[in-house]
């Protein structure tokens, strides 16, 4: 599961660098850097890198990037009839994510008890509280977001591997800055094997890494869950989305 405190670090420092630019540097000695090279680099973001066929007039300057994202100055045409462009617009690469909602291996679907794993956990920009989650993670270079749930679910829920894998939506997480998508499943009829597949593991260590916070696994009734994310339990909006989409399947 990718770290929020690197990933919300990297942002906030991206901000202060813009605001920095903005105000102390003249535009000219931005324009003199070549458009391939990031004025501040932490690393190779290796992601999707989005542009519209439609309304990104260029791609721009690439101010801030890191393995995790890359934050970008594009020239943005808004509305096709006009000629004015906005060529300061901020949009952030970042890798797309998966979050599955797993179901109980000790679910008897056959008498209608239905159950969840779910864990409860804080995060570094929840404001000090605990919240409910369901497993999440980025998308390697070279997985697809399938590959990527399945070995997330294999890695964070200690060998359990499900039959049945549904997949409720790709969903953009911002849509004027970007910051990937989130592609959210639904895994049934699981079982556990009780052994984590390190093969499977291994890309894990590409960008992607396990998180410090300390997370209890609980098992929670279709109802119960049902009435969590009600009660806005899972304090995550990607978390919220996967699991309310879950309930409607």
């Amino acid at each position: 599961m990718n770290s929020p405190q690197y990933k919300y670090a990297l942002l906030g420092m991206a901000i202060i660098f813009v605001m920095v630019a903005t105000y102390l540097l003249p535009l000219s000695s931005i324009a003199i850097l070549p458009s391939s090279v990031c004025m501040v680099s932490f690393g190779t973001y290796n992601g999707h890198k989005y542009r519209s066929p439609t309304q990104t007039i260029s791609e721009g300057r690439c101010l801030v990037e890191s393995k995790w994202m890359r934050v970008m100055q594009h020239s943005v045409k808004l509305d096709p009839n006009s000629q004015d462009i906005i060529d300061d617009w901020l949009f952030i690469d970042y890798h797309d994510r998966i979050n599955v909602l797993v179901e109980d291996p000790k679910s008897n679907t056959k008498e209608g008890d239905i159950r969840y794993l779910v864990f409860k956990q804080s995060k570094y920009s929840l404001e000090g509280k605990e919240s409910l989650a369901i497993v999440g993670g980025i998308i390697e270079p070279g997985e697809t977001p399938l590959s990527a749930a399945i070995r997330e679910v294999n890695e964070e829920m200690n060998g359990i591997v499900c039959e049945e894998q549904i997949m409720l939506g790709r969903y953009r997480t911002d849509v004027n800055r970007g910051i990937g998508f989130v592609n959210s499943f639904l895994f049934r009829n699981c079982k556990m094997y009780g052994a984590i597949d390190k093969e499977i593991m291994n890309v894990a260590d590409e960008v992607g890494k396990p998180d410090a916070e300390r997370q209890d696994l609980i098992s929670m009734t279709r109802d119960e869950v049902k009435e969590s994310v009600k009660n806005g339990e899972f304090l995550e909006v990607q978390w919220s989305n996967s699991v309310a989409l879950a309930m409607l399947h």
